[in-house]
């Protein structure tokens, strides 16, 4: 009996163990990454904030890769010359040492300078760990919808507060993007 006991303790315990390493990969940790949701108090995509000059930043219901919204970015001499849209993602929400998918649609207009234009970044809050993804410099042509995936192993070994999904856009030129359908799920 005792046995029994000891054995159904054991089970019970891996069964346990199993539950709390488990990744679902049908889940979104992005939230209202295809910008449908509007946040009305200053019309940017809901769940995402910006730094240095919101004016930048507009949902666009004209041009979207799915549904009725994209965002976009108006990039011009204007605003900052180094400017972000980002989303602060709960670290809770991901299982250390499992690998993830990183993906979004991207257009953009043609840009003539040779400056970095745009980028994205997946870091910790205390920058020990990040990934910099789809680093653009012009001059290049008009894009049209296109995806960009990055894979990753999220570390086993991190401790951290938050972690920061950006994208950066860096120029004074003028020039427009458009991301739609921001994602990350499990492998």
């Amino acid at each position: 009996m005792k046995v029994m006991g000891i054995l159904i303790t054991i089970i019970l315990t891996l069964q346990l163990i199993n539950c709390e390493d488990s990744v679902d990969k049908d889940a979104e940790i992005i939230l209202n990454g295809s910008f449908e949701q509007i946040d009305p108090a200053n019309n940017i995509p809901a769940e995402w904030s910006v730094w240095n000059d919101a004016n930048f930043i507009s949902l666009d219901t004209t041009e979207a890769q799915d549904g009725t919204h994209s965002m976009r970015a108006d990039i011009s001499e204007q605003v900052p010359v180094h400017h972000t849209l980002y989303q602060i993602i709960d670290p809770g929400l991901f299982s250390k040492g499992s690998r993830y998918k990183l993906s979004y649609w991207i257009k953009s207009t043609q840009l003539t300078s040779e400056q970095q234009s745009y980028w994205t970044n997946l870091q910790s809050e205390n920058s020990e760990w990040g990934l910099q993804i789809g680093q653009v410099h012009g001059p290049y042509p008009a894009r049209e919808w296109e995806i960009v995936e990055y894979d990753f192993t999220y570390p086993e070994d991190l401790s951290t507060s938050n972690i920061y999904l950006h994208f950066y856009f860096s120029t004074s030129a003028e020039f427009n993007v458009w991301i739609d359908n921001v994602s990350i799920k499990a492998r």
